[in-house]
C-alpha cells in the first residue's frame, strides 16, 4: 500500500471523479486509474461503484478514506526541516559587536520559538576577528557588513543598512536643511573600534574624497558612544538599527540615507564547507524574519 494511492482515493471521495483526483494528486488519469485498481488488488475488494457519475465509493472504500484522509494529509505537510523532524544541535553564530547587541537578540528570539532544538553559540568581534572565526571553524557562519569578501567566502545578501547621523539635543546639525558630509565633518566626532575607522573617512565613497573627521573618542561599543554623544562630548555616525527607541529621548537622530549610501550586511560561510541542515534552517529563517512586519516594528528607524 502506497500513499500514491491513498492520496488517489481520498481525492476521489473528495472530489467525485477520477480525473478531478489525479489533477490534485498531479498526475495523469490513467495512471490514477492504475494506482486505484492496485490499491483495490492489495484490500481484496472493489472500493468504488464503477459506472456511476459522480464516482462513489463503495462502503469499504469510504472507511478507508475516512481513516487514511488525515494520515495522508499529515504526511503530506510533513517536511525534511519540519521542526518535530530536527534533530538537538549547536550551531555558532559569529557577528559584529554593533549586530550582535541590536539585531541578533531578535533573530535568536525568532529561532527559540521556531527551533527549540538547536542552540545556538553567539561569538562577537570585529570584522576581521568574524571572519577569522568561520575560516578556523568556530563560528558556522559568520554576519558581517560586505567591504571585500575573500574568495574562500560565499557571501549572501541579508539586508540593506542605512545610515544615521547621532546628535546630542539641540545640536545645529539636527535643523540643517542641506546637510552634507563636508558640514557633519566640521565637528568632533566619536568613533567606535569596531565600526568605521576614526581617520581618512568613514566609508568607501569619502575615503576617495579624502573627507577627514575630527575624532575626539574612540569607544569600545556603540551604546557607550551614544551615551557620550547625550553629553554633548561630539557628535557620531552609526547603523540606523543600532538606534534603540529610548535614543528619542536623549538624541537628535538625522538618517543620512539621502547622503551615503548604504551598507549591505550578509551571511558569510566557508565556500567549500556547506552548513549542516540545522544552519541553512537558521538562515533561512534570517532571511524571512528581517522582512517580516513583527522584526521591523523593533527598529523605529528602520535597518
Amino acid at each position: 500500500m502506497d500513499l500514491k494511492s491513498l492520496q488517489v482515493l481520498c481525492a476521489i471521495a473528495e472530489l467525485g471523479s477520477v480525473s478531478k483526483a489525479a489533477d490534485h494528486v498531479g498526475i495523469s488519469q490513467p495512471a490514477a486509474s492504475r494506482h486505484l485498481a492496485s490499491l483495490e488488488k492489495e484490500m481484496g475488494e472493489p472500493l468504488v461503484y464503477r459506472g456511476r457519475r459522480p464516482v462513489q465509493l463503495t462502503q469499504f472504500g469510504t472507511a478507508i478514506a475516512q481513516r487514511a484522509g488525515p494520515l495522508v494529509q499529515d504526511i503530506l505537510e510533513l517536511s525534511p526541516n519540519s521542526p518535530e523532524l530536527l534533530e538537538e544541535s549547536t550551531v555558532s553564530i559569529a557577528a559584529t559587536h554593533d549586530f550582535t547587541a541590536h539585531v541578533l537578540p531578535y533573530l535568536v528570539l525568532a529561532a527559540g520559538i521556531q527551533y527549540p532544538q538547536i542552540t545556538l553559540n553567539l561569538l562577537a568581534g570585529n570584522r576581521t576577528a568574524v571572519l577569522n572565526m568561520v575560516e578556523s571553524g568556530e563560528a558556522d557562519f559568520a554576519i558581517v557588513p560586505k567591504v571585500t569578501i575573500s574568495r574562500g567566502f560565499a557571501y549572501n545578501s541579508l539586508f540593506m543598512s542605512d545610515l544615521a547621523l547621532v546628535l546630542p539635543l539641540g545640536h545645529p546639525l539636527a535643523e540643517e536643511e542641506d546637510l552634507s558630509m563636508a558640514k557633519i565633518e566640521e565637528w568632533p566626532r566619536i568613533t567606535w573600534r569596531t565600526g568605521p575607522p576614526a581617520n581618512g573617512g568613514s566609508l568607501d565613497r569619502y575615503r576617495k574624497e579624502r573627507t577627514r573627521f575630527k575624532p575626539v573618542l574612540s569607544l569600545d561599543s556603540l551604546t557607550s558612544v551614544k551615551t557620550y554623544v547625550a553629553l554633548g562630548l561630539g557628535i557620531a555616525l552609526g547603523p540606523k538599527f543600532a538606534i534603540d527607541p529610548w535614543d528619542e529621548t536623549r538624541l537628535n537622530i538625522v538618517s543620512l540615507s539621502r547622503i551615503v549610501p548604504g551598507r549591505e550586511i550578509g551571511i558569510v560561510t566557508l565556500r567549500d564547507k556547506p552548513l549542516w541542515k540545522s544552519g541553512k534552517l537558521l538562515t533561512d529563517m534570517m532571511h524571512k524574519e528581517v522582512a517580516s512586519k513583527e522584526f521591523l516594528s523593533y527598529f523605529p528607524y528602520g535597518l
